[in-house]
Order: structure tokens, then sequence, then C-alpha cells
């Protein structure tokens, strides 16, 4: 019996929006790179988006890569969380507050998850365009567990919160080669 596990595709959604937004963004890409069991495949290209919150912050800078990995959901969670605390992020957070990195695991191939600290699919995923945007850079065809493919490109041409969230590519640079 084969006691290894295949690596799945997961899909990160990164933010900041306090600091160096630029660097906190690129350090945490850096970072989650050098994950043992994660194997970094590609990011999306930088956006600059308006905050989602009733209180006055800065503008986020946003990204989405995606990564293959053996680790668990939780266990993987566990790993970005100390990324995230590293790189200076209080936890726990405060909703809706400007935050120096904040890393989320959209997808994990496969998995649906209803934890305290965890559910996949993220459940805002579809409502914001700060990830729905940089995800397209990476797939236009998102495979949700136990439906059909879900295309991202038809989706954003109906998408209901346009007029009511910026977004703005930031540099077509890639941070990761």
């Amino acid at each position: 019996m084969n006691n290894t596990m295949r690596k799945k595709e997961v899909y990160l959604s990164l933010g900041s929006n306090k600091g160096d937004c630029f660097k906190m963004i690129s350090q945490a890409i850096q970072m989650i790179a050098s994950i043992e069991n994660v194997t970094f495949i590609k990011n999306s290209y930088l956006y600059q988006t308006s905050p989602l919150s009733p209180y006055p912050q800065d503008d986020y800078l946003n990204a989405a890569c995606l990564i293959k990995t053996t680790l668990f959901p939780l266990s993987l969670l566990n790993k970005l969380q100390t990324i995230e605390r590293a790189l200076g992020q209080e936890t726990p957070y405060k909703e809706q507050k400007p935050r120096l990195i904040d890393i989320d695991i959209l997808f994990y191939e496969g998995v649906e998850l209803n934890e305290k600290n965890l559910t996949l699919p993220h459940p805002m995923w579809h409502k914001r365009l700060f990830v729905l945007i940089p995800l397209l850079d990476l797939t236009e065809t998102i495979y949700l567990p136990n439906q059909f493919p879900f295309s991202l490109r038809t989706y954003l041409k109906n998408f209901p919160n346009k007029k009511h969230q910026r977004i703005v590519l930031y540099t077509k640079r890639r941070l990761y080669a």
C-alpha cells in the first residue's frame, strides 16, 4: 500500500494594506514557497483594491497563488498563520481593520470543510473582486467539490458588486519565479 499522499492543488489569496505592502506580499510568497511539503506553482499579478470596510483605511495590494501540497488543510493553515505572525501580523485579526499581511486558503482540491478556524471553500471568495481577478490570472475554471466546473470569466461578466469595488492592476511583474 502506498502511504504517500498525492499533492493537492490549493489556491491562496494574499492581501496587505499596512506598511510596505509590496514587500509584505513578496516576502509572504517567498516564505510560502519554502514550506516543507509545498510546491509553489505560480502567482497572479498584483492588484490595488479598495477596502471593503466601514473604517477609513488605505487601499490593499492583493494577489493569489497556486501551490501543491501534501499537507492537510489545517496543517497548511497553521503554517500560513506562522508566516503571518513572522511578518508582524497580530492575531487574532480585528475584523475589517488594516493588515500587514493576510493569507487565506480559498480552495483546497477536493475538500469541503467547516471547522472553527477554517471553512473550505472560503465562504466569501465569490463576493470579492480582489479575490476573483487575481484568481483569474491563475485559472479560468475552479473545480468546486461535488459540483460542476465553475467558470470565473463567465461569473465575472455578471458579477453583482462591480460598482462597489475598485480594482486596478498594480504591476504585471511576477513576484516569484
